[in-house]
């Protein structure tokens, strides 16, 4: 009964910091991390957001477009020779446009919460506009590159199945692999760049 009384004045005292930590305004000192409710977005966060919204409507058109020309099994995965070796339901082409639109739509709710979010330096009230746009801007970019890869993944696939051969060609794995090489680069840009603005 003691641990449970305990436990219940610890979430009240969380709810109440939280209230308090919500209603802060920008410029107190007295929080660790300021909180900074509809900042602006940058022009290149508009554009990164109006690209994933483009390519993601694109790729649902081109699979609904695709759906009827499919045989009832399509490949879902190939071997390392570029030979399909395992079959699946043609429902399956669904996936991938639904995953590209569930991370787009996590990530526009996520980034009303920069303050929440892990950074490779310390935030303080004097960078914390600067990192929380930043970020902001890394993330709506990289999301734009994971809605593209995925619209790309969709087209190599889909242009597999209709290949005679149904084989999926070194041209297409190299850009797939291309792609991830730049994510994996565009990350450690983001994160060598936010280290310069400490």
């Amino acid at each position: 009964m003691y641990k449970l009384n305990e436990m219940l004045n610890i979430i009240k005292s969380l709810k109440i910091h939280s209230i308090m930590y919500e209603g802060m305004p920008e410029n107190s000192e007295t929080s660790e991390r300021p909180i900074y409710h509809k900042l602006p977005y940058s022009p290149s966060e508009k554009i990164a957001v109006g690209l994933s919204v483009s390519i993601i409507s694109l790729h649902w058109i081109y699979i609904l477009l695709s759906y009827n020309d499919l045989p009832a099994t399509i490949p879902v995965h190939w071997n390392f020779y570029g030979k399909p070796d395992s079959f699946q339901s043609k429902e399956l082409t669904f996936m991938i446009p639904s995953i590209s639109l569930v991370i787009f739509i996590l990530s526009q709710a996520l980034s009303n919460y920069p303050h929440k979010y892990n950074y490779p330096v310390k935030i303080t009230h004097n960078n914390a506009k600067f990192q929380y746009i930043l970020v902001r801007k890394f993330q709506r970019s990289l999301i734009a590159g994971i809605s593209l890869l995925l619209f790309v993944v969709s087209i190599i696939t889909l242009s597999a199945i209709n290949n005679t051969d149904q084989s999926l060609s070194t041209l297409s794995i190299l850009i797939i692999v291309g792609f991830l090489v730049a994510i994996v680069t565009s990350i450690c840009y983001y994160r060598a760049l936010a280290r310069r603005y400490v």
